[in-house]
């Protein structure tokens, strides 16, 4: 809900410090438990550091021996798990050696209690012998990703089939990867940031209707004198709806990040564009409000991006208005 910056997937697109409650996700429990070494971890939100999305993360600094472990409680709740597979994708950002997984806590009907350890992409292997005697079953990804536009995140996805138990904790998990240890005094240092989780079934996959279906008009457009010479301001209301006829609504849809690109005249006969994220909305619209626009801008337009909750994005575009 707040930050002295904005990313989305990893990508820097401002910044700017901004303050938006209807951003603001499921926020983690910081009564953290230690199995293993006490206090061996600091566990914080970072506003400052590079995001994955919005504005923070959630960052384990400390020191952690090779065989050790750090279980820190994330969420609880009472989901009832289907008979349809569950997903679960979360990104990390972590030095070498150091890695984070997600704990998750089941019981059944008969209160039995089930832990499962999604385990990190890196030595799965090494994983699954350290922790089979701490878990009922760990489970290796069956995806992994790197983005291009910010590699140093790894997306982990897993899937989990518990029909009839209900996840009643997530917990993060920081260890080691062992047989990769270090001589030197650092070896034992751990640094390892969380970006984002996601759980989702696969009845719940986002639906945008294709970006033709929908209807984006600038409203009460306003021009005005601006803060110096060479410059004028731009006040506007951006609307956004699915035409008539054009079928289902969005499913999933959560957040629509606002741009505006300008086309400049740099040098006569050279046209180039520029794009500049202007913020976040919740519903199908967005007013902009005393916008600075250079005399150089022959037009400009805005972009609308819907983004559903597993990811999916699409890109609607208004008329252009000239300046």
């Amino acid at each position: 809900g707040r930050g002295y910056h904005y990313y989305f997937s990893g990508e820097n697109i401002s910044s700017a410090s901004w303050y938006n409650l209807s951003c603001q996700g499921f926020q983690p429990f910081l009564e953290l438990k230690s199995d293993g070494s006490p206090d061996s971890i600091e566990v914080l939100i970072d506003l400052k550091g590079a995001s994955y999305s919005g504005g923070g993360n959630l960052t384990f600094r400390g020191t952690l021996e090779d065989d050790d472990y750090f279980l820190a409680k994330l969420f609880e709740g009472d989901l009832l798990m289907g008979k349809s597979p569950v997903h679960f994708a979360f990104s990390v950002k972590s030095e070498v050696n150091s890695l984070v997984g997600l704990s998750l806590e089941f019981s059944s009907t008969t209160d039995k209690q089930t832990a499962i350890l999604l385990a990190s992409n890196e030595n799965v292997l090494g994983s699954m012998n350290q922790f089979s005697a701490k878990f009922n079953k760990v489970i290796a990804p069956f995806r992994v990703a790197v983005l291009q536009s910010a590699p140093e995140w790894i997306i982990t996805e897993g899937s989990i089939e518990m029909s009839g138990y209900t996840l009643r904790r997530i917990n993060a998990i920081c260890y080691r990867s062992l047989g990769r240890n270090s001589n030197n005094d650092s070896s034992h240092k751990f640094s390892a940031v969380l970006g984002h989780i996601s759980i989702k079934s696969s009845e719940s996959s986002s639906y945008l209707p294709p970006s033709n279906s929908w209807l984006v008009e600038t409203k009460h457009v306003k021009w005005s004198s601006g803060p110096s010479d060479g410059f004028k301001s731009l006040s506007v209301l951006i609307t956004w709806k699915l035409k008539e006829g054009s079928g289902d609504e969005p499913r999933g849809s959560k957040n629509f990040n606002i741009y505006v690109e300008r086309e400049n005249e740099e040098v006569p006969g050279s046209i180039r564009t520029v794009r500049e994220f202007l913020g976040v909305a919740q519903v199908g619209a967005f007013y902009v409000s005393d916008l600075d626009v250079h005399c150089g801008v022959l037009s400009l337009r805005f972009i609308v991006q819907v983004c559903g909750d597993d990811g999916a994005c699409l890109e609607l575009e208004s008329p252009w208005l000239s300046s």
